[in-house]
């Protein structure tokens, strides 16, 4: 077949072939458009440390061998950090009336949203092998926690100086997902730069968090400040859509969680190139969610929002541990504005490569003791950085 082509084609006019030559190229031109479109939002790694720095995945430990006590390495480190802007700026408020006599703003000026450092995966016990418990961040999620004072700082730098961090509690070494990595990775932090941190309730209690960040009360420690919250990244999603209501609710917002996060300026920094709809008539809905456990129904979710709002929900990949979701107020302070940053513009890196998956789907909040994950091919959308192939993709 290819010969019979060939032997035609070259007993085309010089023109003939040509013309033909340049439609094969525009041809293939368009295809390449046509799937760079397609994939534009699909599967897509952050950089990493060079491999210099790293040894079996993880930063390469520079201190052992030194000959100093780990007591005055640490000293070392609080003391070069006291004269930075952070710690010099949580001085400087702890010596005004900022913090206990706040403005009549309610709630935070700027909110920043981080995810706890990296983990290793816990593992059960079996016949052959004993339960791996991992309370705690791995040795990439201590080196991004060594790294958020210096993020904290630039921060301050740009003109957002943090006053007060935010966390949740850990959950239990008797749970399903014991964690408390989420006081590990801003802990550094506080404790270097003098940042008082603050808990409201489990991960899965988002409504106490925007409540307490919002609360009317004109001693609210949090009004017209800036402050940094570490939360699970299940969960991430709905404190999101908690403090977006939230803020409608005390005048701080002048739209719904829903408006918000459908706004154009914000789908096009979570659905990078469009969006993934299930096909018609199918069960595969942004809802169709399972407990990890094989007993018991499906949970059941209080969200009265449908398509299309549900698919440009700010989506937080399991395996995603750099990005940092920005509410910044607008010049007025009348509305929020969102962006969609990554720790690693502020030199915050580690061994671990990201998966920065820029999809919008609603996103199942799980807790201590039932993970809940999408499905089918759920390991897709996960582990793989992919959007689920069954999904329909449609541009905005």
């Amino acid at each position: 077949m290819s010969d019979r082509f060939l032997s035609s084609f070259s007993k085309l006019p010089d023109i003939s072939k040509i013309l033909i030559l340049i439609l094969i190229l525009i041809l293939i031109l368009i295809l390449i458009l046509e799937m760079s479109n397609r994939f534009s939002s699909t599967a897509q790694y952050s950089n990493t440390l060079p491999k210099s720095q790293c040894s079996g995945g993880f930063p390469v430990d520079k201190y052992a061998g030194y000959g100093l006590n780990s007591l005055e390495v640490l000293y070392s480190i609080w003391n070069s950090y006291q004269s930075t802007i952070g710690a010099q700026f949580t001085q400087s408020q702890a010596n005004i009336t900022a913090p206990t006599l706040p403005t009549t703003m309610v709630g935070p000026k700027n909110i920043f949203i981080i995810r706890h450092g990296e983990k290793t995966e816990s593992t059960i016990a079996t016949a052959t092998a004993p339960a791996n418990i991992q309370y705690h961040i791995n040795q990439n999620g201590v080196y991004r926690a060594c790294q958020i004072p210096t993020l904290v700082n630039e921060l301050a730098t740009i003109g957002y100086p943090i006053t007060y961090m935010v966390s949740t509690n850990p959950c239990p070494l008797n749970a399903a997902d014991p964690s408390m990595r989420n006081q590990q990775t801003i802990s550094m932090a506080s404790f270097l730069l003098n940042i008082p941190m603050f808990i409201f309730g489990s991960a899965n209690n988002t409504q106490a968090a925007a409540d307490a960040l919002f609360d009317t009360s004109p001693t609210n420690p949090f009004n017209g400040l800036n402050i940094l919250i570490c939360w699970e990244h299940t969960t991430i999603q709905d404190l999101c859509l908690k403090l977006m209501d939230k803020s409608l609710l005390v005048g701080r917002s002048t739209k719904t969680a829903d408006e918000f996060f459908a706004q154009s300026s914000v789908t096009e920094q979570t659905c990078v190139g469009g969006t993934y709809l299930a096909p018609a008539g199918s069960d595969n809905t942004p809802f169709n969610v399972k407990v990890e456990t094989s007993q018991g129904p499906h949970p059941t979710y209080d969200y009265p929002a449908q398509y299309p709002t549900t698919v440009v929900y700010p989506f937080w990949n399991i395996n995603n541990f750099d990005n940092m979701f920005c509410f910044t107020s607008n010049i007025d302070n009348t509305d929020f504005n969102f962006i969609l940053e990554n720790q690693k513009k502020f030199n915050c890196l580690t061994c671990y490569s990201n998966c920065e998956l820029k999809i919008g789907l609603f996103q199942p909040p799980s807790n201590c003791t039932k993970p809940i994950y999408y499905y089918p091919n759920s390991t897709q959308l996960e582990t793989e950085c992919m959007p689920p192939t069954e999904w329909a993709y449609s541009k905005p």
